[in-house]
């Protein structure tokens, strides 16, 4: 499924189904729980708790190394790019609480690191679209706020440096 065909069904799904008390589609505590224990330890600078908490065959789209032509696809390939988060300090703040169905969450998120604001970029903003299974993130796909002015004047940069 493409990037973007994911996120339209995560959307459309997470704002479709309440959960209630019976609902199959009902929020299940796993990604929630994974996906809090992958960004404290990331807060916290702590890569390999932050890549424990993925599966070993994963996919992640996030950052400078695993991108949409090329993800990271397990765990080794995400805690390097972890790695190279940490080496930066980057932090992720959650700017919404993060909307949980069944096995998916999505979390609006804006993100900051040591020598950003040397490009005059004082954040970026985006929303991260996270999958678990048994307890695991399979899927963590961040996608950049290209509204955003700050997110696209860094976005900008990045594609003028290259």
């Amino acid at each position: 499924m493409s990037l973007l065909k994911y996120a339209a069904v995560a959307i459309v799904a997470l704002s479709a189904s309440p959960a209630v008390a019976g609902d199959p589609y009902a929020a299940g505590p796993d990604v929630l729980a994974a996906y809090k224990a992958y960004s404290v330890a990331l807060n916290q600078g702590d890569a390999e708790a932050a890549a424990a908490a993925f599966a070993e065959k994963t996919y992640m789209v996030a950052g400078m190394t695993c991108t949409p032509n090329s993800p990271c696809l397990d765990r080794e390939a995400v805690k390097a790019n972890i790695e190279g988060w940490v080496g930066i300090r980057l932090k992720d703040r959650q700017v919404t609480e993060p909307q949980v169905l069944a096995n998916m969450l999505v979390s609006r998120v804006e993100v900051v690191w040591d020598g950003i604001a040397d490009m005059g970029i004082e954040r970026i903003v985006g929303t991260d679209f996270v999958e678990a299974e048994n307890g695991l993130l399979i899927r963590k796909i961040f996608i950049p706020d290209r509204n955003d002015e700050q997110t696209k004047n860094f976005l900008k940069i990045i594609a003028d440096s290259q």
